[in-house]
């Protein structure tokens, strides 16, 4: 069965940090190729001591032309790669919260997916969790559309009153 766990919630959360992050670091470097490839790079690092630490097999290192190596090349290029790419795109045109507040669709997906593919069943749990998942996404979307349209009305007062006064900026702000 599929829980909404704790360490899967704590887990969202430091995703969510991330991703504000990688928003102050794109608006002061907005090279995202280079970002994507710099975090790619981070995170094959710290792969590289998490398996070096649990799997002390050397047979388990050997790469042949199997499955192992075409999975591991899709990770590496098209989950990874991408997906870091594609979410620079995002933060870079509609700002963290969007991204962020997509991430538990995707827990919702993965459940619903689980449910058809692999004839999993969802308890009741699960679906509370899930509409509550939805119901607060759309409230900080709702939020944050509200203080985007109440930023555009105060920054249409400060123009129509610089207009009005037929001097600067300065002179109706102070």
């Amino acid at each position: 069965m599929i829980q909404f766990s704790r360490s899967r919630i704590q887990h969202e959360q430091k995703s969510v940090k991330n991703l504000l992050t990688q928003g102050r670091v794109l608006k002061s470097y907005p090279s995202k190729l280079l970002l994507t490839t710099l975090q790619c790079f981070l995170s094959t690092i710290q792969s590289f001591f998490v398996v070096v630490a649990f799997v002390r097999d050397p047979n388990e290192w050997k790469l042949g032309w199997n499955v192992k190596l075409i999975s591991i090349a899709y990770c590496g290029i098209v989950v990874t790669g991408i997906t870091f790419y594609l979410q620079a795109w995002v933060i870079e045109k509609r700002g963290p919260v969007y991204l962020a507040m997509a991430t538990p669709l995707l827990l919702i997906f993965t459940t619903v997916a689980s449910t058809f593919l692999f004839g999993e069943i969802i308890s009741l749990g699960s679906v509370l969790g899930a509409l509550l998942l939805v119901g607060g996404l759309y409230c900080v979307l709702w939020g944050k559309t509200k203080e985007e349209e109440r930023e555009k009305g105060i920054c249409a007062a400060v123009v129509d009153a610089t207009k009005a006064n037929g001097g600067s900026k300065e002179d109706t702000v102070t």
